[in-house]
């Protein structure tokens, strides 16, 4: 009975952790897109290193989905 409740909390928990990992995802697009609009008015490095975490979120977070689907 213990395993059957562990089991039904564990899928109770993905939908919400999905939901975090989204908002998260959403918030960082949100974010770089101000800095890459206040960098291009303020000094080429800012923008490099905006695009630098663009890159880093494209190809760490974006590929989640995809993995998470094939999952289900």
């Amino acid at each position: 009975m213990t395993s059957e409740h562990n089991n039904s909390k564990e899928t109770n928990q993905k939908p919400a952790s999905g939901f975090l990992i989204a908002h998260f995802k959403r918030s960082l697009v949100s974010k770089l897109e101000f800095h890459r609009e206040k960098a291009a008015h303020l000094n080429h490095k800012i923008l490099i290193a905006v695009e630098i975490a663009e890159h880093f979120l494209y190809t760490t977070f974006i590929p989640l989905d995809e993995n998470e689907e094939s999952a289900s």
